[in-house]
């Protein structure tokens, strides 16, 4: 099980057929979440990137940080937001960031743990 095949479980059976995706990353690392979504067949309607290229400063990230992408996010045509990193503290934070947004939100981390949840039959 890895982040990336979660996630795209995650989106499968979620039925997004369009994504917003939200990096805490600068725009080269950005790009390249993007452009692996896209060479996995995902529709990317759009994007942000919060501009962070230092781990310490990514794993300080809030809730207050996240909110303003995550509104972006819910206004864009897209199914559902993807917040990749699995370093941002996103089990923590999930719960309010979702209050933010009508769509379905996953991070990394998260859908790992809803594969594990699939897999193991667990609720």
């Amino acid at each position: 099980m890895t982040a990336p095949g979660s996630v795209l479980e995650f989106g499968t059976e979620h039925q997004w057929t369009s994504w917003f995706i939200l990096t805490p990353y600068g725009q080269s690392r950005h790009d390249f979440e993007v452009q692996w979504a896209m060479s996995h067949g995902l529709q990317v309607d759009a994007s942000a990137c919060l501009g962070y290229d230092n781990g310490v400063d990514i794993a300080r990230l809030t809730v207050e940080d996240l909110i303003p992408a995550v509104l972006t996010g819910n206004r864009s045509p897209a199914d559902g937001i993807y917040l990749a990193c699995t370093i941002t503290r996103t089990i923590i934070m999930g719960n309010d960031l979702r209050k933010h947004t009508t769509k379905s939100f996953v991070s990394a981390t998260d859908a790992m743990l809803w594969s594990l949840q699939q897999k193991y039959h667990i609720r």
